[in-house]
């Protein structure tokens, strides 16, 4: 759904869960807005709401329309992201 899976760390260490969260590294279109959340289907259970944290992101994200490449102090995109 993100991209093309790099990596993913397991939550577990000698089999005890270790954290709450799963870290992946995934290689994205960065042109595009990047996804901050999405619903999991899963059998028999209710969709769960999944939260994407990224990190290392260089300065020039822009929190208004999601894109890489400019901050938001200058974007000149009028709409906001709705994610």
């Amino acid at each position: 759904m993100l991209g093309v899976l790099a990596e993913a760390k397991d939550p577990k260490v000698d089999g005890i869960l270790r954290r709450s969260y799963l870290k992946i590294r995934v290689s994205i279109n960065i042109t595009k807005v990047l996804p901050t959340s999405f619903y999991l289907d899963r059998e028999e259970m209710q969709p769960l709401w999944i939260f994407f944290k990224y990190e290392s992101l260089l300065n020039s994200y822009c929190f208004n329309c999601g894109i890489l490449g400019h901050e938001k102090k200058i974007c000149k995109n009028p709409t906001a992201m709705t994610y």
